[in-house]
C-alpha cells in the first residue's frame, strides 16, 4: 500500500507545507519523530492508518479521518471529528471539537475531550479527564456474536462530563502529582492546544 511520510522539510513555523494534499491520502500517512507541533489548516483523511511518532503533536483546524487505525505517541487534537475504522491511541489527550469515532477502541495516556459525543466498537480508556458533551457509546462491536471481558469498558481518572448510554464505566482517579486541571484552548489561527493548568509560585 502507499505510504506517504511527513518529515521536517515539509514542516515550516510549524505548519504543514508539503504538496502531498494530506486530505486524501491513498494509503497510510506517517509523520516521523520530533517535528514539534504540526497543523494543517484543513483535514487529515488517510484511506489506511495514520502514525504520529513521538516528539510530534498534530493539529488539523477540521477532521482527522483514517480507513484504519490512528496512533500516535503525544497528542491528537481536530477542530471537528476524530473518526478510524480501527482503534484510535495517543500516548497523551485526544481532542475533537465534535465527536469522537472508533470501529474498534479508543485509548489515551492522558484526557479524552470531545465537543459531542463518543462511539467505539470496543472500550474507551484515558488516564486523565473523560470529558464530552452529549453521549457515549462503548463496546458497540456489531461485528462479535458477544463481548468479552472489558470489551464494553469506559475507564477515566476522573468523569467530567456527558452521560455514558452504553458502557461500564470505572473511576481510578487521578494521582495527587497528576491531579492539576487540564484546559483546552482554541487560538485565533484555530490551533487546538491542551495542557495542565497550573498555579506559578511566589516570586517568578
Amino acid at each position: 500500500m502507499y505510504k506517504h511520510i511527513v518529515d521536517a522539510e515539509q514542516v515550516v513555523n510549524n505548519k504543514y507545507i508539503g504538496n502531498v494534499d494530506l486530505s486524501d491520502v491513498k494509503g497510510d500517512l506517517e509523520f516521523t519523530s520530533e517535528l514539534g507541533l504540526v497543523s494543517i489548516e484543513g483535514s487529515i483523511c488517510a484511506a489506511g492508518k495514520i502514525s504520529i511518532a513521538i516528539g510530534t503533536c498534530i493539529n488539523a483546524g477540521r477532521s482527522i479521518n483514517a480507513g484504519e487505525s490512528i496512533n500516535a505517541g503525544e497528542s491528537i487534537n481536530a477542530g471537528e471529528s476524530i473518526n478510524a475504522g480501527g482503534s484510535i491511541k495517543a500516548g497523551e489527550s485526544i481532542n475533537a471539537g465534535w465527536f469522537l469515532k472508533a470501529g474498534e477502541s479508543i485509548n489515551a495516556g492522558g484526557s479524552i475531550n470531545a465537543g459531542a459525543g463518543i462511539l467505539a466498537g470496543l472500550s474507551v480508556v484515558c488516564k486523565g479527564a473523560l470529558t464530552f458533551r452529549y453521549r457515549l457509546f462503548a463496546g458497540t462491536a456489531t461485528w462479535k456474536e458477544k463481548l468479552e471481558k472489558d470489551d464494553d469498558l469506559v475507564q477515566c481518572g476522573v468523569h467530567e462530563s456527558g452521560e455514558i448510554v452504553y458502557g461500564r464505566l470505572v473511576v481510578t482517579g487521578i494521582p495527587e502529582s497528576k491531579a492539576n486541571a487540564m484546559a483546552t484552548i482554541r487560538m485565533a489561527d484555530g490551533t487546538i492546544l491542551t495542557g495542565e493548568v497550573v498555579e506559578s509560585e511566589e516570586g517568578e
